[in-house]
């Protein structure tokens, strides 16, 4: 049986990825790198290589055809490019397939709470010569702890799959933005600055990596809500609208912590440009700010900016602490009105409906006053950075030059053709040539050495 040079290559990457795909889910891929740890300090040499779908190339490329056709379609009707509508092209198919991972994870955080209710009842009304109880009692065990088990692997199977696609849409973005920073014309370098690009591949594009981590709680945090609130209605009745209006009422709360986020973004990433800017500025003419002394005022000039920087930064930090205040906060107010209401309606609380209640409020309160918010926060912030890396995609590149002839070939005074050269140390040769003057037309030139060909392109009026 014959086998080619390129079926073996071929065969061998084969071979190769499947290996490398099935030591990747045994982890035992690390251990080579753990040795060379061990033994010295690690280098750049050492790591391994990323896979053929992970690579810069391979997602910048993707992602880089997708917004040209976004600025084709947009140059038809007139109007501007949106970024936006380039990266949900690209990544909506995969990203909407692990929001199938997070309705799993949240229905199974709703469906624990009523197997632990029915487990707490069996032990209220334990009759030891119920045997049919007992056995639900432990099929209700067992389902418990499935959910548990399986809850357990979603879990961390959604955050790193959400966190390989942060990772895929921030390597596309870093490429395009070093693609188009190498074909910027001097129109365009005149309304942009290293700083500002700096700024972008260093900051801006580090907004995608936690974007896709909270992005599916935007659906799920009230969708998980409303079917939290169908139960605490069958369990404890109306009394549980006192809870959930706490956690209503932090929703809109929230969303204007949102815009505040976006606000305070924009502007903290204009002062850091314009603190970019200058210090390039500054290092750029260190020699003459050292020979007039100038080091302390342009040191209060850089400072001054930084102050101003900071004062955003800050100002964010402090909107971030409210929103993880709301989180521990919003727990012990909503079990708190729940059960005050429920007792001033006349109820008796019973040990199964305040842990199916509590466990209920658990489930729901880190989606809701955490995840949520976060997915808020981290979507206006993303919204700001895709913004900023549009602007700077759209700027004028360099129009290839690719002058040609006008005329037709009766008008051609010379003609060369199979024209091939090289150069070295000692001469300069002319390997083949082939040229046709209109003046002469038998005129044919073949020239083998610097001198002969200087000669001829001087007699046809080249050199």
């Amino acid at each position: 049986m014959l086998v080619t040079d390129y079926g073996n290559d071929v065969f061998d990457q084969l071979i190769a990825l499947i290996e490398q795909r099935h030591s990747q889910q045994n982890r035992r891929w690390l251990n080579p790198l753990f040795i060379i740890g061990h033994k010295r300090k690690l280098e750049e040499d050492d790591m391994y290589k990323v896979l053929p779908e992970d690579s810069s190339e391979e997602l910048g490329e993707k992602l880089q055809w997708y917004w040209d056709k976004e600025v084709q379609k947009a140059k038809k009707r007139g109007k501007t490019p949106h970024l936006t509508k380039a990266i949900i092209l690209c990544y909506w198919k995969s990203y909407l397939v692990l929001g199938f991972f997070t309705m799993i994870e949240e229905t199974l955080k709703i469906i624990q709470p009523i197997f632990l209710g029915k487990i707490i009842n069996y032990f209220e009304n334990y009759d030891s010569s119920d045997e049919v109880a007992l056995n639900f009692a432990y099929c209700y065990a067992a389902a418990l702890s499935v959910c548990t088990l399986i809850l357990a692997i979603m879990h961390h199977l959604y955050f790193y799959h959400v966190q390989r696609a942060g990772m895929k849409l921030r390597v596309a973005m870093c490429h395009m933005i070093y693609r188009k920073a190498l074909r910027l014309s001097n129109v365009a370098m005149a309304k942009t600055t290293t700083g500002q690009i700096v700024n972008l591949l260093s900051n801006d594009v580090n907004k995608f990596d936690q974007v896709t981590i909270f992005l599916h709680f935007l659906w799920a945090g009230p969708i998980q809500a409303v079917a939290v609130t169908a139960l605490l209605w069958r369990e404890i009745g109306p009394s549980c609208l006192a809870g959930m209006a706490v956690l209503i009422i932090l929703l809109p709360i929230q969303t204007c912590i949102g815009r505040l986020f976006s606000s305070l973004r924009s502007k903290t990433a204009a002062l850091t440009d314009v603190r970019i800017r200058t210090m390039n500025e500054v290092i750029s003419g260190m020699k003459i700010i050292k020979m007039y002394a100038w080091e302390k005022s342009f040191a209060e000039l850089v400072n001054g900016l930084r102050r101003k920087e900071i004062a955003m930064v800050m100002k964010s930090s402090y909107l971030r602490g409210l929103n993880l205040a709301s989180f521990f906060v919003a727990s012990k107010i909503t079990v708190f009105m729940t059960f005050m209401a429920y007792v001033l309606l006349g109820n008796v609380i019973s040990a199964s409906r305040v842990f199916v209640a509590v466990t209920l409020y658990g489930a729901v309160r880190l989606t809701v006053t955490l995840f949520f918010p976060a997915a808020v926060e981290r979507v206006s912030e993303a919204v700001v950075s895709i913004r900023r890396i549009k602007n700077f995609l759209i700027l004028d590149e360099v129009s290839p030059f690719r002058p040609q002839l006008h005329g037709n070939n009766e008008n051609v005074i010379l003609h060369v053709q199979d024209l091939t050269c090289y150069w070295d140390k000692c001469q300069s040769c002319l390997v083949r040539s082939k040229m046709h003057v209109k003046a002469d037309p038998v005129t044919r030139v073949f020239c083998f050495n610097e001198r002969e060909l200087h000669q001829a392109l001087r007699n046809c009026g080249l050199a």
